[in-house]
């Protein structure tokens, strides 16, 4: 559901509990900015230790916006990060069902999964129930200067996202599933990193998308990758404002591939289909989700719109 900024108060209510992260990106204090933080039991920041002055900045923005709990994790460590977040969310105590609000516009796709796969468990889902905003950016480039015009450049590891391995059998061919976005490099890395038999290249719908300009653009990216690996299968579309409409994709491409391949999927596009593809995999052992992450980020790429995605 789309919702502007100034009906935010309005649209969304009854929150006792508010996540979200603080980045180098302006969008990740948008969300806290807005909402009204007064009646929110529970407020919590989490930050990558280390990071960015930009993400200072931001986490002291997000803090002045009310008494926020502030949960720091190390830099690609999963295990590590995963521990810290779990011993954090299993020590509040509540005497009933509490509903969270998580911010996911700047958390890493990595960070992001870990933490559905930490609410998804038995005791957890007793204790919160999960709604998600998104901040869509407004543009993804601030500068016309051409040397400005890149998300991310080189990547340092590939890795299976903690909680997501998936369980390979040695005698099957492999299939990438990957939804591609605006980062050609980290797509094309992961595929020659890989090396799979088979390769599905996901596009954005064009009725989901808020940037008729970008679709053009992943639809060259995806076209150009077509043409470049002899691997190469089919196309599929996914949602970029709808989580249920890209799980119940990638289920179907699960469901019809995953008895002659091993299934890997790599997610590269927003943190809307990026929940999608957490959702179809949260409970699927046999399917693997990998995480690029990235040498550098261009902390200056994106402004954020004056709207936001909610989902339950």
């Amino acid at each position: 559901m789309k919702i502007q900024r100034s009906d935010l108060n309005n649209s969304i209510k009854d929150i006792d509990f508010f996540i979200c992260s603080a980045g180098f990106e302006e969008r990740s204090t948008i969300v806290a900015q807005t909402l009204n933080l007064s009646n929110i039991r529970y407020k919590t920041v989490f930050h990558i230790a280390n990071s960015y002055k930009l993400s200072e900045i931001n986490l002291k923005k997000i803090c002045s916006a009310g008494k926020f709990d502030l949960v720091e994790y190390p830099k690609n460590e999963p295990v590590k990060t995963y521990d810290i977040i779990k011993d954090y969310l299993t020590n509040i105590e509540t005497t009933q069902a509490i509903r969270v609000l998580i911010d996911v516009t700047t958390f890493t796709r990595e960070v992001l999964l870990i933490i559905l796969k930490i609410f998804n468990s038995h005791e957890m889902r007793k204790k919160y129930i999960i709604q998600f905003i998104y901040t869509p950016a407004r543009a993804y480039q601030t500068s016309d200067d051409s040397e400005e015009q890149w998300l991310t450049k080189g990547v340092r590891e590939i890795r299976s996202i903690f909680g997501f391995s998936g369980l390979h059998i040695p005698s099957k061919k492999l299939m990438l599933i990957v939804l591609t976005g605006l980062e050609d490099e980290r797509i094309e890395i992961i595929v020659e990193s890989f090396e799979p038999n088979a390769l599905l290249l996901g596009k954005p719908s064009l009725h989901s998308s808020s940037h008729p300009d970008l679709d053009v653009k992943a639809n060259l990216t995806t076209e150009r990758l077509k043409n470049k690996y002899s691997s190469f299968l089919n196309y599929f579309d996914f949602s970029c404002d709808n989580i249920l409409e890209t799980q119940k994709i990638i289920e179907e491409l699960c469901m019809k591939y995953e008895n002659e391949y091993n299934i890997t999927i790599a997610p590269l596009n927003n943190k809307i289909s990026t929940l999608g593809v957490a959702m179809a995999c949260l409970n699927k052992e046999n399917i693997q989700v990998c995480y690029a992450s990235a040498n550098q980020y261009n902390i200056k790429y994106s402004k954020p719109n004056d709207f936001f995605i909610f989902c339950k």
